[in-house]
């Protein structure tokens, strides 16, 4: 029966061992592929049209000032990467 112990407790160091190992090896391949692509990847252009003005509401009952509001926090979060598409009160 140790024999047997001994076998199972050798294939799980060697089964463990194998899966760090390629682990390590998927996360240096990723962090080499997020730093390729940051490094060379083409800047985005520095003047933006407002996309402001996209935002907009079936119903007048939402005040402009409210959308406003929330174009700038769609704005600030996302980087002036995200877009305000839909506006929909909720009750």
């Amino acid at each position: 029966m140790t024999n047997s112990l001994d076998l199972a407790l050798q294939l799980l160091l060697i089964g463990m061992t194998t899966v760090f190992i390629i682990l390590g090896i998927v996360m240096g391949i990723g962090k080499l592929l997020i730093t390729l692509v940051n490094k060379y990847s083409p800047d985005l252009p520095a003047n933006k049209p407002n996309r402001r003005s996209t935002a907009t509401s079936r119903k007048s009952d939402i005040p402009e000032e409210h959308i406003a509001v929330l174009a700038t926090v769609v704005d600030l979060i996302s980087q002036n990467k995200g877009i305000l598409k839909n506006i929909k009160k909720l009750s």
